[in-house]
């Protein structure tokens, strides 16, 4: 991952408050870091041709729901997320993933694509 790339090769905005994304290791073709989430804080994974693979770390309590973009907020299927759930959102859909635990909820993020895509 280029410096000043995030999830999906954009920069982070309001929807990043209380995440963090540190890219540990990267390919030309594939990106894998630690997502960190606060408590009470959601994530909004936008729509993507490849979206990122989620795996839940241990201790992780969380819950994605997936909805049609332009959907309102709240609509769309639910799902609760702990240790070694796997999370690949819908390539048309945005999912949100709510921290839904005491703690920080922690995945092993897994993106393909090489830089800008």
């Amino acid at each position: 991952m280029l410096q000043g790339e995030y999830l999906h090769c954009r920069e982070p905005g309001a929807d990043w408050l209380g995440a963090n994304l540190q890219i540990h290791f990267e390919t030309d073709q594939a990106h894998f870091g630690i997502l960190q989430i606060a408590p009470n804080a959601t994530l909004a994974i936008p729509p993507a041709d490849v979206p990122p693979l989620l795996i839940a770390l241990e201790g992780t309590e969380a819950e994605a729901v997936s909805r049609a973009n332009g959907a309102p907020a709240g609509s769309g299927s639910r799902r609760n997320l702990r240790a070694a759930n796997v999370l690949r959102s819908p390539a048309d859909q945005v999912t949100e993933v709510r921290n839904t635990g005491k703690a920080p909820a922690r995945f092993l993020v897994v993106e393909f694509g090489g830089p800008g895509e």
